[in-house]
């Protein structure tokens, strides 16, 4: 475990990662006042909570509840709304972020600020219950967001199987300051599995395979989420030797999931698909013999944004180098630009882009012809820049941060204009958006979805028309 351990620095590269202080602060700041917000907060949390609950238990007789605090919050939205050309509250997403802020409900849990065991049981068919560890600081008060990691451990010492989960947790972070002030939560690896190797994603056996290892992470890590506050914007991965492979994968799976991600002793990517990761802060720490791959990695993720990239030697100081790194990392919100590249033909988002139709992997042999959108919002201009490949179908999840939605906006996809857009905002869209990942800062208000148009020179009969829609 003293490899493991013994993680300093050989040379930082400066990182600039992207920060609060970096989004369009002003478009992000609340219109309304302080007493107003803390109402629309308040009957927020109560129609959240209701609804919540009326899933949970699916008993009938708490939509009573439900319906109750539905018109309490509408009827607010309504009276603010009345007269007004624009609507007062959705119109700034500023007001819409301080009206879900906290809006899920964390139980007093009593912490000791010692590792523990838990298990979460498995969506898999014929799957066994997951097994993790967990550590919260001592004192944790549920009322208060926390920097969360989400570790996955490497090797032990003989390099045969892998570092049992407790005993890694507590040599790398148990005892370091983020112990007092992060939660951490390790699952335990399957026996045997090889997280190393780029399976085959074309093959059966090898979405199965990547399927259960995708859930045998993030369902443990999602029953944290549920059960403690965890600050959405300040979620780390941390990938062990070995599993540095995968970590990597799973990081293009779910980009914008997390703020940060530490690879330690890092692997050749290969034919890997990084374009989702741009911007992303990558934290990579090596030995001797993985300086070559971290030099490759960096460089490629550079040629994205560069800047994000930190490289770290194994020493005794590290760790803690790698605290001060992840302190001066924040997720952004609503970044201007994105680049959705999927290595999966199941995981096709990153931020508010995704891919909605495009050619299945297997049908597409070369890495340059991969399906891939980038997708850069042009705020004073009103207009979507879109550049895609292999892509038949993009949906656009979209707040006044990123586009004036009271204007027609214009969309420009591979220089075809796709002018007069127009969506309508709804409360609606708000929570389908936020539901699924369980994030309060995930806003959207509209969505705007359309086909991928054909240049006339490739067009046959009459496909590649282009629709907007705000549903």
């Amino acid at each position: 475990m003293a490899i493991l351990a013994s993680l300093t620095v050989l040379s930082l590269v400066t990182a600039a990662p992207q920060s609060a202080a970096q989004e369009p602060d002003a478009r992000l700041k609340p219109s309304l006042s302080k007493l107003e917000l803390e109402d629309l907060n308040k009957k927020t949390k109560a129609w959240v909570a209701a609804m919540l609950h009326l899933e949970e238990k699916h008993d009938t007789r708490n939509r009573k509840r439900l319906d109750q605090a539905r018109e309490k919050l509408f009827s607010v939205l309504a009276k603010k709304a009345k007269g007004q050309k624009t609507d007062p509250v959705l119109s700034h997403t500023g007001n819409v972020l301080a009206m879900f802020d906290g809006c899920y409900e964390y139980k007093r849990t009593p912490t000791s600020g010692e590792i523990k065991k838990q298990t979460v049981r498995s969506t898999m068919e014929g799957f066994k219950d997951l097994s993790y560890h967990f550590l919260a600081p001592k004192g944790y008060d549920a009322n208060q967001p926390y920097r969360s990691v989400l570790v996955l451990t490497g090797w032990d010492s003989a390099r045969s199987a892998w570092a049992e989960a407790r005993g890694y947790l507590s040599d790398m972070w148990a005892k370091s300051e983020s112990a007092g002030d992060s939660l951490f939560v390790v699952p335990d690896l399957r026996k045997g599995d090889d997280l190393e190797t780029h399976p085959d994603l074309t093959s059966t056996d090898g979405l199965t395979n990547e399927g259960e290892r995708i859930a045998g992470v993030l369902r443990p890590f999602g029953e944290l989420q549920r059960n403690f506050h965890v600050d959405r914007r300040r979620v780390f991965l941390d990938c062990g030797p070995a599993t540095c492979g995968f970590g990597l994968r799973l990081a293009t799976y779910f980009p914008g999931r997390f703020a940060g991600v530490i690879l330690r002793r890092p692997v050749d990517p290969k034919d890997l698909q990084l374009g989702g990761l741009m911007g992303t802060p990558i934290c990579l720490v090596s030995n001797d013999k993985t300086a070559a791959v971290c030099d490759k990695l960096k460089a490629a993720l550079d040629k994205l944004k560069a800047g994000c990239t930190v490289v770290l030697k194994e020493g005794d100081k590290a760790n803690a180098e790698i605290e001060k790194w992840m302190r001066g990392v924040v997720r952004p919100l609503f970044p201007g630009s994105v680049i959705v590249a999927p290595n999966h033909d199941k995981f096709r988002r990153a931020y508010w882009v995704e891919i909605a139709s495009c050619e299945p992997l297997d049908a597409v042999a070369a890495p340059e012809k991969r399906p891939m959108v980038r997708v850069d919002a042009d705020y004073q201009k009103n207009r979507i820049l879109v550049e895609s490949r292999s892509v038949s179908a993009i949906r656009l999840y979209l707040n006044d941060a990123l586009l004036d939605l009271d204007k027609e906006f214009t969309v420009v996809v591979n220089g075809i204009e796709l002018a007069g857009n127009k969506v309508q905002r709804s409360l609606g869209t708000v929570w389908e958006a936020m539901k699924p990942r369980f994030d309060p800062t995930f806003i959207a208000t509209a969505r705007y979805a359309f086909e991928v148009p054909v240049p006339k020179s490739d067009k046959k009969g009459s496909g590649g028309t282009a629709s907007g829609s705000g549903k």
